[in-house]
């Protein structure tokens, strides 16, 4: 792909820089100077500790065919010295890198059914249910990411927004058809799933977590709710035994339908409603009578404690939503 078609609508830079994106190949979008290959585009963030500028001189040995940077941070000093390779200002790269991969990987979520689980407990449950249950389902999340039974490692919940883009690639390679996606408040915060089309968005729970990153409940939850405005999401699972139900009820837009899940019998005045009830606990696990529009169907399974009895509820109402019947 052509570096001015990858850049399209972004670059706001002079005529010079915008005659060398047109005119440069590129054969791969890097974060790590230490995997950089022959035409590779390297991207160079304002990291916790120091500027991916630091690393150009790697970059330029391994043959890099330029590099987009970040200007905050030591970004414009450090790219002011650099001579031997073509380097291009782009400004809050880091959130607009979702948007970058997702072009440069043809954007693959589009035709793939995405669904985003977020919430401070039951992330990790939910996706690996979800991973068992949907058709075709890659996963992306705590333990990993590939199919169910088959992870590949990864470093944070939600991987960095190439990362997440390359996976999402993979999938499509793979002939998925769903992905059970967990969506933190940092990857949402940070814009790891920028450039990401959900289907569908879960809310589990949320409860104090994190507040030494966003500050306060308040900015958590906001947080949240971005995943909201998702581009392309049709629906959102909502968990109402939770004390932000109605805050996640809210902001939800008029576009995107409803699902309330509980197991003490509230339902959604506007959206659709699936019950728990006559929730028991054996040996042998968690039994339930799951209601949905009148119909009854008993779920028996191999897990313990009343939260699991909303996980199981959030993956079955996600199932539902996506036409499956009970």
């Amino acid at each position: 792909m052509k570096l001015g078609e990858l850049l399209k609508g972004l670059l706001i830079g002079s005529e010079r820089h915008s005659n060398i994106a047109d005119a440069l190949e590129v054969r791969g979008l890097v974060l790590d100077s230490r995997i950089v290959e022959t035409g590779d585009l390297f991207i160079a963030l304002t990291g916790a500790k120091q500027h991916g500028l630091a690393h150009i001189n790697e970059v330029i040995n391994k043959g890099a065919c330029a590099v987009l940077f970040d200007p905050s941070g030591e970004g414009n000093e450090l790219a002011g010295a650099i001579t031997d390779i073509p380097v291009i200002l782009v400004e809050n790269l880091g959130l607009v890198l979702g948007e970058l991969a997702a072009r440069f990987y043809g954007n693959p979520s589009k035709v793939l059914d995405v669904i985003g689980i977020t919430g401070t407990n039951g992330k990790t449950s939910c996706s690996q249910f979800l991973g068992q249950l949907l058709d075709s389902c890659g996963i992306i999340g705590t333990l990993g990411w590939g199919e169910w039974g088959q992870l590949n490692k990864t470093v944070n919940t939600t991987p960095d927004a190439l990362t997440v883009q390359q996976i999402l690639a993979e999938f499509v390679k793979g002939k998925k058809q769903t992905v059970a996606m967990e969506v933190s408040s940092h990857g949402i915060d940070q814009g790891r799933v920028n450039g990401v089309h959900f289907k569908g968005a879960v809310f589990t729970n949320i409860s104090r977590d994190h507040l030494d990153y966003h500050g306060s409940m308040e900015a958590y939850l906001a947080a949240k709710l971005k995943l909201l405005q998702a581009p392309g999401l049709r629906f959102v699972v909502v968990n109402l035994d939770d004390a932000s139900c109605n805050a996640i009820i809210a902001a939800a837009p008029k576009s995107v339908e409803v699902w309330g899940v509980s197991t003490q019998g509230r339902s959604v005045s506007s959206g659709k409603s699936v019950h728990a009830e006559g929730i028991q606990h054996t040996l042998a696990g968690i039994e339930f009578d799951v209601r949905w529009q009148g119909d009854v169907q008993r779920i028996n399974a191999p897990l313990y404690g009343d939260f699991n009895a909303e996980n199981l509820l959030c993956v079955l109402a996600v199932m539902l939503a996506m036409g499956q019947s009970l």
